[in-house]
Parts: C-alpha cells; structure tokens; sequence
C-alpha cells in the first residue's frame, strides 16, 4: 500500500498597510526556493505556497480556516520584523489544534528571545533553511518540541532549482518578481547581521540569471527586483551586466535594485541605463565619518557624489538612505547629512529610517556599552542614545519633513469609494464596515469571521454600542491596522476621538514602528467634516488628535475649491456624483497635490487613480453596513 503523502504549507504574511493589500508585491521567494529543494530532495511531501488571494488578503479567522481547510501536516512561516508577530499569533493557534509548526527567516535568531519563547514553533530554523528544512522532512514525526533553533547547512546554489520554473511562484498580479543573484553580503555594517553571518558571496548557476530574464518575459514578468544586497560588488559583474543589456534589448522588462554607488566603474551608469535599470536603492547612512568608523562602513565624498550624479543623469532613480540615531551622530550631525544629500543631490529622493538595534547584530550585542535603548519587539526601533535623545530624533524626522515638503506617515486618503450596502459574508474578504444607530450588540464577532488584513469602520454618529463593537474587534484583530472615521457633529468629534483611543487596543507594531515620529498616529482616526470648517477653530482641535477629511459636494465651482484645498495639504472629500470626463483636468492642474483629493463615486475615483498614475491592485473592497 502506498504510504499517504504529507504535505508542507508555506506562509509569509504581508507588511502591514492601510491601503488596500495587493498595491505592493509579497513574493514569498525564501518559500519557494524551499519547496524547489524539497521537491527534488524529499520523497512522500507535496509543497503549497498559500495563494496571494488569501495569505494577503485575509484577516487573521479567515486565514487560520484558510490554513485549516488545506489539511496540512506542517506550516512553515517566514519571519519577518513586520510579520512575525502575528505570525506567531497564527502559528501559537495552530499548534494548539495539533498543527505542527516551523519558522525561518531573519527574525529566527538565537538572542531572539521573544521568538523562541513565544510557544508558537516547533522548530525553529536559522540562516539558509535549504538544507536543514529537507532533512527535518525526510525524519518527520510531527511530535512537537520546544522551539529549539536548528543551524543551517550552505547548499551549492548551482543545485537549487528555480522556484519560479519548478511552478511555486510567478509574477504577482502587477507584473513584480523577485530573484536573487548571490548570497552573502562583503560588508560587515554592525547595524546589519547579514554579512556578519555570510560573509562569503556565492552565487548560482552561470545560466540562472539568464534563464530567469527570459522565463520572466515569457510568463507576464515586468518588474524584476534584484534582490541582492549590494547587487554590484560581485566577481562577476562584467558578466552580469552584459546578461542584464542582452535581456533587456526588446524593454519588457525593467530593474531595480541595491547599488554601491562608489564601487560603479566609469561608463556603468549609462548601460545600466540602457540596461533597463529604473531604481537602484544607495545607502549613504550618515556623512558623519567617525561615527561611519564605528559601524563598519567606509565612504569617499567626491567618489561617490561623482556616481551617484551619473546615476541621475541617466535617469536611474537613486534614492539615498539615511540612518537616524547611529551611535555618534547627534541631531547636528543628521542636520549636516540631510542638507549634504539636499545641496549635492537636489533632485534625489532621500529614505530615512530610525536605526534599528536588530538582533544579533554588533549594535546589538554592544548596545548596553554604547547607550543605545530601543525597542526589544520588532521593528526594534531606536529610543535613545548617548548622543541623541528621543526628542532628539523626532525633530531629525521632523526637520526632514520641512526641509522636503514631504509627509513621513502617509497613510493615504482613507478607503471610502464605492458601496457600503454589500452582504456581511462572501468569497472575498470584508473590508470595512458602517456603523450606525441602529448597530446590534454583538456584532464585532460577525465582523471578526469575515474581516480582511486591515479594516475601515465609518462611524455614522455615536452611540455606546457603537464604540464598544469597534473596541472589541480591535481586541480581535490586535495586528490590523485599523482606521475609524467619524461623520458626526464637528463639535462632538475630540471629545470621541479621546474616547475611541482610551478603549481600543492599538495595533503594537505599529505603534512601535511610528513612535519616532512623536505623533498619536495608531489607531489611525479621523473625521469628515464640511469644507467650509477648514482653517477654524474646531478643525484645528480635530487635527490635533486624528485625520481631517474636508468634504465637499458636487455643484457648481466645486472642482475650483477642492482644487484649492488640496493644494493648501488638506484631505478632500468629493461627495456626489461626478462626471469623469471633467477630471483630467483638475489631474493635470493639480500635480503631485491631486492624491489629497478622492471620491464617493467609485467610478470617479477609479478614473482618479489611472490619472494620477497610483498603482493598481488585484484586491477588491467589500464593505456593509449595520
């Protein structure tokens, strides 16, 4: 009789976002690479990457009976430090029905204690999982043990087959891959733990790259992120930049990756211009050389400003990474960063990050000796150092935002298009909810069952009930980035937003990941209110504890004052329906003030975001209403 096959399911949940899910990729690549290996190195196990539809989508009941339903013998997560703790909280369920559970992934770290004391693994695999998750199949069991953290073995990466040819993965719905090219990392940054642990790069296959490009463009493949940490310091450079000319000669595909601006040879910048290149990510981190002494890195100003212009001139977007609050710097310091990177390179975009004092890392293990306090659950943000307070670091992020104009939590404009009338259950997820007058006790647990990966209540006037239900299914859903918007008397609004925050449960990582900003940000809350209130009083009370939305009804000259306002930063409401033919215009007037601007109309605001060019998604909105 032939022995029942078992079957492994992989997870890798999606960074958090307030937007709808599906606008940026989640390609579960250490996961397919996983189930390649297994299938040729395994005998008796079938591999299953839980579809996009589901792993991104779903809220935290409907994925657990999403898991559930598929029958398997072993969940397998990748860890992340935006994902693993409602990782864990899956997993911790899981295990509790008899589901045995692994975990890999940069959070899988033997200083980790939060990962290895949560109860929520089995196992526990560290570094490259190839190797070790192939043997733990062959020797299976499925008796649970106590989260002990197994050391990975190196494949031969010339041995791995393509996870996306092997049939595991393929292009996410907007047309994005990923792909490595090496492994390790020739750098040894003690804020980092990758080239600490890997120090060596290998790389695959002479035919991988190749192979891929071509696999990419047959199969829907536009997007291809590079994946590799300094994608040009490589022994093979020359080689594979002639892969990247040659695939790119008919300009399907387009490239993005990390580069060493420094390290780039005269003539790079235009062929990989020519390549196809569209983005490539440039950690500069601070001018600051003593403190870039101290963290492993090193950096020659004329050199690198050198590159980084050619870079521009050939129309390769390269944004530069500025880290806040590496030990040494002080506000001054950021200060003389920040107006280096604005003089030299006006038109480039600058990415700024807190430090984080991820585990593992040198930081990490000399944090006590160098006075840096942070977080200790992810993303492990910075709280104070020897030379910057938290203050401190908060006026760094608020000094970035005037010096460019630009916001440092934008959550959008609040997903209130379209219709709120449909059915509490169906195929897809719910994505929102209205609340009215007339809402039942009780009905927060409906809510929970159906409830996609984040959630939009609209408050349609007060009561105690209504509060309480949102309370409670915030205490059901603690890692749904939730949004509440209140349509009610303008006057009434603070005294509720204070009451909504003292009884909801806020969102622990999120909290964590904006409290450098200094601002009440999680939950996020705002309200609607008339237009004609913009610039009083009761607005600016409003905007002092949450989101202001400005409403504005279609008649005649709307289109002039909601131009108006959005110009000025405000958040505008277009309610009524709208003639879409009326509205390149006001796109093209606006510019880059036309995303403070949306619509009820759904069709409105369909033909809104073609205009002004925001990205699709493969996700739909299903709301109702109680």
């Amino acid at each position: 009789m032939t022995p029942k096959r078992k079957k492994v399911l992989f997870v890798q949940l999606p960074v958090p976002t307030f937007t709808l899910p599906g606008t940026e990729a989640n390609i579960p690549l250490a996961a397919g690479c996983l189930a390649s290996w297994g299938q040729v190195n395994t005998r008796g196990w079938d591999f299953e990457i839980l579809p996009p539809s589901e792993m991104d989508l779903c809220g935290d009941r409907r994925l657990i009976k999403s898991i559930i339903a598929r029958k398997p013998d072993l969940v397998a997560f990748s860890l992340y430090l935006w994902n693993s703790e409602r990782s864990a909280g899956i997993a911790k369920e899981l295990r509790s029905l008899g589901i045995f559970t692994v975990a890999g992934g940069p959070e899988v770290e033997g200083s980790n204690a939060w990962v290895t004391e949560s109860g929520a693994f089995d196992i526990l695999l560290s570094g490259e999982g190839e190797a070790l998750f192939a043997s733990l199949l062959k020797g299976f069991t499925g008796n649970g043990a106590s989260a002990r953290i197994a050391e990975c073995d190196l494949i031969n990466l010339g041995n791995l087959p393509s996870p996306y040819m092997s049939g595991y993965l393929s292009p996410y719905p907007d047309g994005s891959v990923w792909l490595e090219t090496v492994r390790g990392c020739p750098f040894d940054c003690a804020y980092c733990n990758y080239g600490k642990r890997f120090s060596r790069v290998r790389r695959f296959g002479e035919s991988w790259l190749p192979e891929h490009l071509e696999w990419f463009k047959a199969n829907g493949g536009k997007e291809v992120y590079l994946m590799d940490p300094s994608f040009n310091v490589r022994p093979d450079w020359e080689e594979t930049l002639l892969t990247l000319e040659r695939a790119s000669s008919d300009g399907v595909l387009s490239f993005h990756t990390e580069l060493v601006a420094e390290k780039l040879r005269d003539g790079d910048a235009k062929r990989l211009a020519k390549a196809g290149l569209a983005s490539c990510e440039v950690g500069l981190q601070t001018t600051n050389l003593n403190t870039l002494n101290k963290v492993g890195r090193r950096w020659e100003a004329k050199g690198w400003l050198r590159r980084m212009k050619e870079l521009g001139d050939e129309g390769i977007m390269a944004p530069v990474g500025l880290i806040v609050g590496l030990p040494g710097d002080t506000l001054d310091d950021f200060k003389r960063s920040l107006e280096f990177v604005l003089t030299e390179l006006p038109h480039a975009d600058i990415q700024l990050f807190p430090l984080a004092i991820l585990p593992g890392t040198q930081l990490a293990e000399e944090a006590e000796e160098l006075g840096l306090l942070a977080f200790g659950m992810p993303p492990y943000t910075l709280l104070t150092s020897q030379t910057m307070t938290g203050q401190d670091i908060s006026e760094a992020f608020l000094l970035f935002e005037e010096a460019t104009g630009l916001e440092l939590d934008p959550f959008g404009n609040p997903p209130l298009s379209g219709s709120w009338d449909g059915p509490l259950t169906g195929s897809t997820p719910l994505t929102g909810a209205k609340l009215t007058q007339r809402t039942p006790i009780g009905v927060a647990k409906a809510l929970l069952e159906e409830a996609g990966t984040n959630f939009t209540f609209i408050m349609e006037g007060w009561s105690e009930v209504m509060l309480e239900e949102v309370a409670a299914f915030s205490k059901g859903a603690p890692h749904a980035p939730l949004t509440i918007i209140l349509n009610s008397e303008p006057e009434q609004v603070p005294a509720r937003i204070r009451a909504l925050r003292a009884k909801l449960y806020a969102n622990k990582y999120l909290e964590r990941y904006f409290a450098h900003l200094g601002r009440d940000l999680i939950p996020r809350i705002g309200a609607l209110i008339p237009a004609s209130l913009a610039g009083t009083v009761i607005s600016d009370e409003i905007r002092r504890q949450g989101d202001v939305i400005l409403t504005i009804n279609v008649k005649e000259g709307w289109q002039e004052n909601a131009a108006k306002l959005a110009t000025g930063g405000e958040s505008v409401f277009v309610t009524g329906k709208v003639a879409t033919d009326s509205l390149d215009a006001l796109a093209e007037s606006l510019a880059h003030d036309a995303v403070g601007l949306f619509f009820a109309d759904e069709m409105a605001q369909q033909e809104w975001e073609r205009l002004i060019g925001q990205p699709p998604t493969f996700a739909t909105h299903r709301r109702t209403t109680y």
